[in-house]
């Protein structure tokens, strides 16, 4: 996050959205929602990277209770990060797991340094999904998958600027393999 950006995720929204979601979730889904998205894979001893990983609640069950080798947590803001590696340190998992500030856009990290790209919420934060990423999308998902998840998102932003996201609202479907 640059310096002339204003921090979203002060100290006080922390600690209510823990409240509502649980330690170390900034939104809904928590432990049942990563098992969920995890279901039939096979993430131990694997290098993981969790694009815009808020507190860290996720990087834990990553490594602690899905056995990753390392995992890298990346988001654009100080505050969130911080709690991140509390997080990590109180669990002893800071030997697993580690935290990098990072500028909206390309992340600074080498092609294929990662066994598993984990990113749960980030991209309903990304306002235009038509892009470089988009690209990407359609060539690992297929053009109809990668046109529902931007429509998803679509969707998300508008409930996210109104105020009004409930649990019940995150539904998508996995692409075939």
């Amino acid at each position: 996050m640059t310096e002339h950006e204003e921090i979203e995720y002060h100290e006080i929204l922390i600690t209510m959205l823990e409240i509502i979601w649980g330690e170390g979730f900034l939104s809904p889904g928590g432990a049942e929602e990563v098992a969920l998205l995890l279901a039939g894979e096979d993430i131990k001893d694997k290098n993981v990277i969790d694009i815009g990983c808020g507190i860290g609640g996720i990087d834990v069950l990553l490594a602690r209770d899905y056995g990753a080798g390392s995992v890298v947590g990346v988001d654009i803001e100080q505050p969130v990060l911080d709690h991140s590696i509390a997080r990590a340190e109180t669990e002893g998992l800071s030997d697993k797991i580690t935290y990098q500030l990072v500028e909206p856009g390309p992340l600074p990290f080498e092609p294929a340094s990662f066994d598993v790209v984990f990113s749960k919420d980030a991209m309903i934060h990304i306002p235009e999904m038509k892009g470089p990423l988009y690209s990407q999308m359609e060539t690992t998902l297929g053009r109809e998958n990668a046109d529902r998840y931007v429509e998803i998102w679509r969707s998300m932003n508008v409930v996210i600027e109104s105020g009004e996201l409930r649990p019940g609202h995150l539904r998508a479907i996995k692409p075939d393999r």
